[in-house]
């Protein structure tokens, strides 16, 4: 499954889509988040992608990450988690 994002993804936003889109995963599945349409990606939306690992990862599914913002990229390196981000991200920067 492919979910396009769109629009601000902060804490106002992150903490429904974690939850809407880990009820989503099935089992050996896949997801796919595509930051394509997201005009603004803070903390908030790391913290959307590590908890949506963690669910893919008990699930054992798949996550994959495409069009990551650069601004998002660059949080996960400030945070040291790039290592755990940098693996599901499609390389399509």
């Amino acid at each position: 499954m492919q979910i396009k994002l769109q629009g601000r993804l902060d804490m106002d936003r992150c903490g429904a889509l974690a939850r809407e889109l880990g009820g989503e995963l099935k089992q050996d599945g896949q997801l796919v988040l595509d930051f394509a349409g997201s005009e603004m990606a803070d903390s908030a939306a790391l913290a959307l992608i590590l908890e949506l690992s963690r669910a893919a990862q008990t699930k054992r599914a798949k996550l994959r990450l495409q069009h990551v913002p650069a601004g998002l990229a660059a949080l996960a390196t400030l945070y040291g988690v790039e290592p755990l981000i940098q693996p599901l991200t499609e390389n399509d920067r």
